[in-house]
């Protein structure tokens, strides 16, 4: 079967560079260490999925926390979760990498949003935020490494 979806190059089988492995192709290649891999993943996820719950039910407990911070808490704490099934997924499907990389990057999206609101929540808001900071403050955005090659301008005021 691994020949079937190669190309011989120099005597040796090369898969096609643009599939991913079957779960059997992965198996035959590492042999008894592809299990390693299948059980760390496994611990590992399962860890994190107790820590989260765990969590949850600290934060649903503690009476004294906050509930418009509850939802952003919790979207900002899975992420870890959310990475190591993830990389559940993309150890015993090789094919889903794909997919399982476009949630992965859709997620992240929606928590770093979140993480945005909390942050915001925990200054009092946006015009707080300013004040606290301070306001018509300048903030100096040319840093490395992307604006030592692009052109960016040296100083914005911060403003809501």
């Amino acid at each position: 079967m691994l020949q079937a979806r190669s190309v011989i190059r120099n005597g040796s089988y090369c898969p096609d560079p643009r599939s991913f492995p079957t779960t059997e192709e992965f198996y035959e290649a590492f042999g008894a260490f592809a299990i390693t891999f299948y059980v760390m993943s496994g611990l590992i996820t399962l860890t994190l999925i107790g820590m989260f719950l765990y969590l949850v039910k600290r934060f649903h407990e503690n009476e004294n926390f906050p509930s418009s911070r509850l939802v952003p808490t919790l979207w900002v704490n899975s992420v870890y979760f959310v990475v190591a099934l993830a990389t559940t997924f993309c150890v015993v499907l090789p094919q889903s990498s794909h997919f399982v990389w476009l949630f992965y990057r859709v997620f992240l999206g929606l928590a770093m949003g979140y993480f945005v609101d909390l942050t915001l929540l925990w200054y009092g808001g946006e015009r707080r935020m300013i004040e606290k900071i301070g306001k018509e403050r300048s903030i100096h955005l040319r840093v490395r490494p992307c604006c030592c090659c692009f052109i960016c301008s040296n100083h914005k005021p911060l403003t809501k």
